[in-house]
Order: C-alpha cells, then structure tokens, then sequence
C-alpha cells in the first residue's frame, strides 16, 4: 500500500487531538493535516489532495456536507470517514456518500481497521 495522506476536519479538542497522536502511529499514514473549520478543510482539500478523510459530522451550518460534496467530485475521489454523534447523524452520513461511519467513542482498533477498510475500495 501506498503511504496516505490523511486530512481531519473537526473542531479543537480532545477528538482532534486524540485522532492526531493515533494517526501519526500508523504505519500507512505519511503525512497529517489538520483544518477546524469547513472553510480551511475546504482549501486544504483542493490544495493537499488527501486520500483518507476524517470529517467530524458535528461542524456548524452546512460545513460537513460542503466538505462531503469536494471530496466526493470527480476530480477528487477521497477515501472520507465521517466520525458522528448520533443515529440521525449517521444517516445523513450515508446519504452523502460517506465510505465510513465512526461513532464518537470508537476504539483505535476499530478506527485502523475501518481506514484499511475504505482505502483498499
């Protein structure tokens, strides 16, 4: 497998921090990003090209379907996990093409495995 670029997109916190030191252990994974809000994910999308998405469905307003939107174009086909709250959350995830969905809470182990899941689609 290829080294991976991955980018998260979810606001400062424990979550972004936790994803942060847990991603830079894989061995797959070469290189993190990491934006807070849709507008820098957006840029950081167009800009970086990742081939693994972390988007945190809780982001204000419309971010997370934006983002959604740019990953999935044709020109830009990234592997994205969207990480949410709730069941609504989830569904809406999955209407928007999400290749993963992770509840808050999730273990390291069943992050790593559904990485190696959505980027060998």
């Amino acid at each position: 497998m290829k080294p991976i670029l991955a980018l998260i997109i979810t606001k400062q916190g424990a979550l972004q921090n936790g994803l942060l030191a847990l991603l830079t252990t894989v061995p797959q994974i070469s290189t993190v990003l990491v934006a807070e809000d849709a507008d820098s994910g957006l840029r950081m999308l167009q800009d970086h090209r990742p081939r693994l998405l972390l988007l945190d469905m809780d982001l204000p307003e419309d971010g997370p379907q934006a983002i959604l939107k740019q990953s999935k174009s044709e020109t830009l086909h990234i592997s994205t996990i969207a990480l949410v709250d709730s069941e609504p959350q989830r569904e809406k995830a999955e209407s928007l093409k999400v290749d993963g969905v992770l509840f808050k809470g999730f273990s390291a182990t069943k992050l790593i495995s559904t990485i190696e899941e959505v980027v060998e689609q």
